[in-house]
C-alpha cells in the first residue's frame, strides 16, 4: 500500500513537471533538471517519513504532503531561467489542476475505505487520466497561459503578482474542499464539486487570455496608427501628439527638420524600390544616431523630423554621422539631407508654429546649398 501511495504522489509530480517545462525554460539540460528534481523529491520522501513516519491515507490526506510540496519552488527556481513570478504563478496553475484531479479520483474510489486492490485500480486510473489530459491540456489550455504570462506586463508591473494570488487562492479553495471530503462521504458529489470548481478555473483562465489577447490587438492598433507603414518610424500624427504633449507640460525640447536633396532624381536614376530602400535605410541610420537623444518620424515624402528631449542644433555633426553610417547596406549613393533645426523653451508657440519654422530655417538651407552648386 506505501508503494501505491508514493506512486500517485509521483503520478502528481510527473504530471506537474511536464506542464511546468511546457511554460518555463530550463537553464540546464534535461538530464541535469531531471536529475536535480528526483534528488530533491528523494529529500521531500524522507522529510515527509521523518515528519509521519507511518505512509498511512491519514498521513497523506492530512494535507502535509500538498502543503510540503510548495517547497518545489526552491528547485524549480534555480533550474528555470524565468523570473521568480511566472515561476510561482506557473506552479500554482499546475499544482491546483494536479491536486484537483487527485481529489476526483479519491472521492471516486473513496480511498479512505478502499483495500489494496482498490486503492491499485485508482493509481491506475489515475495514470490513465493524467495520460490522457495532459495532452489535450498542453494543446488547448497551456498556449493561453503561457500567452497570458509573456503579455500581460505590457499593462501592469503587478500582473504576475495578481496571477499568482490568484492561483494561490484557487488552490487554497481546492485545498480546502480536499479537507472537507476526507471523510468519503457522498463520493461523486465531492467529485462533482471539485470537478465545477476546475472548469470554473479554466474558463476564469480563458477570460484573462480573450482579455490580454483584446488588449493586445488595441496596442497593436495604437502603434500601427503611429507609425509610418514604409520606414517603421513614428509618423506626422504622432509627431504632433508628441510635440503637444511636451508643449503641454512645458518642456525643452528641438526639432530638427530634414529634407532629403535630390529624392526624385534617385527614383528617376534606380527605380522606385530603390526609392524605398533609400528611405528606409535613411530612417535606420537616424534612428540608431538619435536612439537616446529623441525619436525619429516621417513627415511625409522624403521630409523627417526628430523631436529631441534637450538641445541639439549641430547640423554638421548630424550630416557627417549619416555621411559615416551610410556605406553599410545603403542602396545607392547618399544625395545629401537638408536640415534645419530650432530649440524650443517654454513659452511655446503651437506645434505647427514650430514646425513651420522649422521647415523654414530648412529651405533657407536647402535654397542656399542649390545657389552654391549652381556657381
Amino acid at each position: 500500500m506505501d508503494i501505491l501511495r508514493i506512486l500517485i504522489v509521483l503520478e502528481i509530480l510527473i504530471s506537474n513537471m511536464v506542464l511546468f517545462t511546457s511554460c518555463c525554460g530550463r537553464k540546464y539540460s534535461r538530464s541535469i533538471t531531471v536529475i536535480s528534481i528526483a534528488v530533491f523529491t528523494a529529500l521531500y520522501f524522507a522529510v515527509f517519513k521523518i515528519i509521519s513516519p507511518a505512509l498511512t491515507y491519514e498521513a497523506f490526506g492530512s494535507g502535509l504532503m500538498a502543503v510540503m510540496g510548495w517547497f518545489y519552488i526552491i528547485p524549480l527556481n534555480l533550474l528555470y531561467r524565468d523570473r521568480f513570478i511566472r515561476v510561482a504563478a506557473v506552479m500554482c496553475i499546475t499544482w491546483t489542476y494536479t491536486y484537483g484531479s487527485a481529489v476526483v479520483i479519491g472521492q471516486i474510489f473513496d480511498i479512505p475505505h478502499s483495500d489494496v486492490k482498490t486503492y491499485a485500480l485508482a493509481t491506475a486510473v489515475g495514470a490513465l487520466y493524467f495520460v490522457v489530459t495532459l495532452p489535450v491540456i498542453k494543446k488547448l489550455f497551456l498556449p493561453k497561459i503561457i500567452y497570458i504570462l509573456d503579455n500581460i506586463y505590457n499593462f501592469t508591473d503587478r500582473g504576475g503578482m495578481y496571477l499568482i494570488l490568484a492561483g494561490m487562492l484557487y488552490f487554497a479553495s481546492m485545498f480546502v474542499l480536499g479537507m472537507l471530503f476526507r471523510s468519503g462521504e457522498n463520493g461523486f458529489l465531492n467529485a462533482a464539486a471539485v470537478v465545477l470548481l476546475e472548469t470554473f478555473i479554466c474558463i476564469f483562465y480563458v477570460v484573462i487570455y480573450e482579455m490580454v489577447k483584446g488588449a493586445m490587438l488595441i496596442r497593436k492598433m495604437e502603434i500601427d496608427a503611429s507609425r509610418d507603414s514604409l520606414t517603421g518610424v513614428y509618423n506626422r500624427n504622432r509627431l504632433f501628439s508628441d510635440m503637444e504633449d511636451a508643449i503641454r507640460n512645458e518642456e525643452k525640447f528641438s526639432i530638427v527638420f530634414m529634407d532629403l536633396d535630390s529624392f526624385k532624381g534617385v527614383n528617376d536614376k534606380y527605380g522606385h524600390m530603390t526609392g524605398d530602400e533609400y528611405l528606409r535605410h535613411f530612417s535606420r541610420i537616424n534612428t540608431w544616431i538619435f536612439k537616446e537623444k529623441g525619436k525619429v518620424y516621417r513627415f511625409g515624402g522624403d521630409e523627417f523630423a526628430v523631436l529631441c528631449k534637450s538641445e541639439y542644433t549641430d547640423e554638421e555633426k548630424m550630416k557627417r554621422e549619416i555621411d559615416a553610417n551610410w556605406g553599410d547596406g545603403a542602396p545607392c549613393p547618399f544625395s545629401g539631407v537638408s536640415i534645419g533645426c530650432i530649440y524650443c523653451e517654454p513659452p511655446h508657440n503651437s506645434a505647427e508654429a514650430i514646425l513651420k519654422q522649422a521647415d523654414s530655417i530648412m529651405y533657407q538651407k536647402k535654397e542656399k546649398k542649390k545657389r552654391k552648386a549652381l556657381q
